[in-house]
C-alpha cells in the first residue's frame, strides 16, 4: 500500500496536527510529546497553527505560553460557529502545499473540525474538492 521505504523499513504516518481552543501547534506537539514513544516513532506530525488570533483568556495560560490560536469562534450564546469556512479554507490550502497526509490528528477544538473534515471529505468523495484531491486520510 506504499507504506514501505525502499529500506524496508515502514513509512511513517504523516498527520496533519489541529490544535485546541486558544492554543497553538507548539502546544499540541509537546501535549504529543508525552505518548510513548512506540507510537511516536510510527507518526511524522505537521501541527498548524489556526487562522484567527485568539481573543480572551486562554485556559493554558501559566501552563505554556502564547501566542494563541482558535480555528473558529462561537457567538455570544453559543449558538453559531462563525469562521468555519474560512478555516477550512485556510487548512484546505495547507493540504495543496503540504499535502497528502494518511491523517488528522486534533485536540479539543481541533478534534471537531477534525471529524468535520473527515465526514466533509466523505461527502464530496466523487466532487473535483480540495478535500479529497490533497488528502489521502482514511
Amino acid at each position: 500500500m506504499g507504506y514501505e521505504s525502499s529500506q524496508s523499513e515502514p513509512r511513517k504516518l504523516k498527520l496533519l496536527g489541529l490544535h485546541g481552543f486558544r492554543t497553538s501547534a507548539d502546544i499540541l506537539r509537546r501535549q504529543l510529546s508525552k505518548w510513548n514513544s512506540s507510537i511516536l516513532d510510527l507518526i511524522e506530525l505537521d501541527a498548524i497553527n489556526g487562522p484567527l488570533p485568539a481573543v480572551g483568556k486562554s485556559d493554558v495560560e501559566g501552563y505554556f505560553d502564547g501566542p494563541y490560536y482558535e480555528w473558529y469562534r462561537y457567538n455570544e450564546g453559543y449558538t453559531e460557529a462563525q469562521y468555519v469556512d474560512e478555516a477550512i479554507a485556510f487548512i484546505s490550502n495547507h493540504l495543496k502545499v503540504n499535502g497528502p497526509y494518511d491523517g488528522l490528528i486534533g485536540f479539543s477544538q481541533g478534534a471537531l473540525l477534525s471529524n468535520f473534515l473527515a465526514g466533509l471529505q466523505e461527502k464530496v468523495r466523487d466532487a473535483e474538492h480540495v478535500l479529497t484531491m490533497h488528502c489521502a486520510w482514511r
